[in-house]
């Protein structure tokens, strides 16, 4: 299946566009997910880091205030993937 038949849907006949939409609609979700995925592991790695920061001085040398406030914005991250996933989960 090429691109140019792909965006015709008007040719179609109902049941062709009708499973042309579930099969883009699929793939947007199993992209989405892999996006939520990586972006959940990214924020729990910051909020890992930051944590051995305050604690070992090591990964940004110590200053607490931007640890905090990469903590804090590493949390919301996280709390919206998982919030996500609920939502996900609940649409299926």
């Amino acid at each position: 299946m090429d691109f140019w038949n792909l965006i015709s849907i008007n040719r179609r006949s109902g049941s062709d566009s009708l499973r042309l939409i579930t099969q883009l609609a699929n793939g947007v979700f199993g992209v989405t997910k892999n996006v939520l995925f990586g972006s959940l592991a990214i924020a729990i790695a910051m909020l890992v880091a930051c944590i051995a920061d305050i604690f070992t001085d090591v990964p940004f040398g110590g200053n607490l205030t931007p640890d905090i406030i990469f903590m804090i914005a590493a949390a919301g991250v996280t709390w919206m993937g998982i919030d996500c996933l609920k939502g996900m989960r609940k649409n299926k």
